[in-house]
This record gives C-alpha cells, structure tokens and sequence, in this order.
C-alpha cells in the first residue's frame, strides 16, 4: 500500500468510527478527505452517498452513488441505493428547454424525413409521427424520453425504426451511447442509422435481425454488458414483447430505467401490470402523462 493510499484509509476509518458514533456531519467530511487523498475507492463513495440520504441531501447522494458505479459498474449495493433512494422519481425537463434544443436540431428531423421518403416506405408510427403526420400531443412522449435519457449513460433500444427516439435520446445526453436492435424490414432502417451514426460521433450502435434472436447473441456474447435505459418498442405481439422484456432484464442493473411502449394495447397494458404485480419492475414517478401513444416507464427490481 502506498503512503498516500495508507493516508487515505486512516481517514476512511476514523469517517466509519464516526459515522458508528451518528457524528453525521464529520464523518462526510473526512470521506470526503478521503476521496480527496483516494478517489478510486468506490467503497468510500458509496458510505459518503448512504450518509448523505440520511441527511436527505438525495441531489448530492445521487453524485456519489453515481461516482461508486462508474469506478465499479457492477456495485450492486450502489446500483440499489441510487435507484431506491434517488431514482424513483424523475425530474423532467422544462418544455421551454426541450422546445429550445428541438428547434435547433430541427433540421435532423427534416433529414430524417427526406431519407424516408427516399425509400419510397411509408414511415411507421413513432413518437413524432402517427400514420405519416407531425402530432403536436406526442409532446409529452418526447420530454420524457429525453429527461430519462438525461441520466442514462448506456442505453439499449429494441426497435429503431426511423431513429426519432434515438435523436432524443442522443440530443439530450452527449455521454450517452446507444445500442439499437431492429429487424430492418423498412428500406429506410439503415439509412437513417447510417445518419445518426454519422452526425453523432459514432455514438449508435445498430444490431439487425430479429430480437428474438438477436437480443440472446448479444447477450452472449456480451455477458457483462448492462444497460441504464432500455427502450421496449419492438414486435407487440405478447409473445415477442414478453420475451424482449425477459431478454431485457438480463441487460439491467437493479433501477435500470425501461420504457414500454404502446401500452394503449390492452395485452401490453396487462403485461405490464403483471410485470409491476410480480415485482418485476416499479413505476416511476413525476414523468408527464401521454394521452397519445401511451408509455410506461418503471425501474427493474429484479435484473437477471
């Protein structure tokens, strides 16, 4: 152990004896000290979030529970704090803001529009369009996605389509990587990926094939890889859905966020709902309604 490591772990002891003698506030500081003098030791970050949820400080709990996973990705205690303590409600994004970055990133939509139209296809519905024409009330859709992509570093999308939700979710968070699974039966699948790949630094990812097949390569061949968004808007019937979820839960941490789309349709609703009964998932709070083109949106309890 070096000298400034033995430093940093005569702190990190006297920051539990205290924390042990419900000294709150001095033991935040000498973890914090210690982060100072060791900040690779995900254990110190993690007792400093614990301590700080007590004290209800959640904004600054986030942080550090944040800094333990991204020293140590698969720290489930970290992962359960964040997502128990700080997750459960999403602070979404005022309209003005999103109105702001839509406007001047309006001209990838129109791109997005002319490469469509290129492929003589018609456009499937997604969270701008429904049967080929702008929808001012899917608004609410949008400004979701956006805010849970905000916080979302890593996110897996089934379901790709014409790249609108993707544009969303890359707009809103220039950390985050996507990795998008569609059976690109529409001509304009590739093309569209093809531009966000382009105008994104190489921050998308596009797995074709079907995902009842796909989901469970990728998932072999990468065993260790876990996501903090999933985006469920594949097949629908109940048989592909199901099983996309199932597959999905084995790409998640515990709080990981996901987005299942179309709940309009009662077997989705149901799923849903059995899901949440089941202890699957939770529902998240404080996201906007969606009237049009309902989604649900829940926090993984039970990662495979």
């Amino acid at each position: 152990m070096s000298e400034i490591q033995a430093g940093a772990n005569s702190v990190f002891q006297r920051a539990i004896r205290l924390q042990r003698e419900g000294k709150l506030d001095e033991a935040i500081a000498l973890f914090r000290e210690a982060i100072e003098k060791n900040p690779s030791f995900s254990w110190t970050y993690f007792l400093l979030g614990e301590l700080l949820v007590k004290q209800d400080r959640l904004t600054e709990a986030a942080i550090a529970f944040k800094s333990a996973i991204k020293l140590n990705e698969n720290f489930h205690s970290a992962h359960k704090s964040l997502a128990d303590y700080c997750g459960k409600k999403i602070d979404v994004v005022e309209r003005k803001h999103y109105d702001s970055v839509l406007k001047n990133n309006w001209y990838h939509i129109e791109n997005l529009e002319k490469i469509i139209a290129k492929s003589g296809k018609k456009l499937e519905g997604n969270c701008f369009y429904l049967k080929g024409k702008l929808v001012k009330g899917l608004i609410n859709k949008q400004i979701n996605i956006y805010s849970l992509a905000k916080v979302s570093d890593k996110i897996l999308e089934i379901g790709f389509n014409g790249g609108h939700s993707a544009l969303i979710m890359l707009l809103s968070n220039p950390n985050a990587k996507i990795v998008a699974f569609d059976i690109c039966s529409h001509k304009y699948v590739v093309p569209c990926f093809e531009y966000l790949l382009k105008n994104f630094s190489s921050r998308i990812e596009l797995v074709k094939g079907d995902s009842m097949k796909s989901l469970p390569e990728y998932i072999i061949k990468f065993p260790n890889q876990k996501f903090d968004l999933l985006h469920i808007d594949g097949g629908h019937k109940a048989i592909v859905a199901n099983t996309d979820f199932e597959n999905c839960l084995k790409l998640s941490f515990y709080g990981s966020y996901i987005i299942w789309d179309d709940v309009r349709a009662k077997h989705l609703n149901d799923l849903w709902h059995k899901y949440i009964s089941e202890g699957y998932v939770r529902e998240v709070q404080g996201l906007l309604p969606t009237n049009i083109a309902r989604h649900a949106v829940g926090q993984c309890l039970k990662p495979s």
